[in-house]
């Protein structure tokens, strides 16, 4: 059985930028390393590990790469939320949404999204401090290109969290 989200993983150039701000924030404070990624949908399942991956492999090419349009780093006082570059919740990325949630049959809630940079482990002054000091060379054209299931979800462990097949979103 499958239980967790659906993640939309960024283009190469930003998914580098993140995953080495990731590791270096990570690392620093003793918190748990994940993948660079922005949650499209969570409260998957309980469903067959098998229709979870035909869902996802049935929705991606229905979905163009989505622009993702930071708003800025911010800090918050919310575990996986505590440190992220926050992005604009776009129409494309509203409509992305809503097919995944009528795919998986999830109720489609407010949306925040952002790319997180890190899990707690340290105070909201602190992650405002680090959001103040980190550069974004953030490319206008960043996208997200692919989509996969991960057993993200709460209490289950970050290091315990599976990503499924990756499939590319619609070309062109």
């Amino acid at each position: 059985m499958f239980e967790g989200s659906l993640w939309l993983f960024p283009d190469t150039a930003l998914a580098a930028w993140l995953q080495s701000r990731i590791d270096t924030l990570c690392a620093r404070f003793g918190t748990p390393r994940f993948r660079a990624h922005l949650t499209l949908l969570g409260g998957i399942g309980p469903i067959d590990e098998a229709d979870a991956e035909i869902g996802t492999r049935e929705l991606a090419p229905r979905l163009p790469p989505l622009l993702l349009e930071p708003t800025g780093l911010h800090g918050y006082d919310e575990y996986f939320r505590t440190l992220v570059l926050d992005v604009v919740d776009t129409p494309a990325l509203c409509e992305a949404r809503r097919l995944a949630a009528a795919r998986f049959g999830v109720p489609n809630p407010a949306f925040k999204p952002h790319l997180s940079l890190i899990y707690g482990g340290i105070t909201p002054a602190m992650a405002t401090e680090l959001a103040s000091s980190l550069s974004t060379p953030w490319a206008p054209e960043a996208m997200a290109t692919a989509l996969a299931t991960s057993t993200a979800r709460g209490g289950v462990p970050v290091p315990a969290w599976i990503t499924g097949t990756e499939t590319g979103l619609r070309r062109g």
